[in-house]
């Protein structure tokens, strides 16, 4: 498979909200707010 430019940003896309929800559900858990 050749990435493509829209492929990457998919992917960029994916890695972000998953670390995002990782980050929120932690934060959550500890009691602290993280902004975009």
């Amino acid at each position: 498979m050749h990435p493509t430019e829209r492929g990457k940003v998919t992917t960029a896309a994916g890695l972000v909200i998953a670390a995002r929800v990782m980050v929120t559900k932690r934060g959550n858990r500890i009691g602290i707010c993280y902004s975009g």
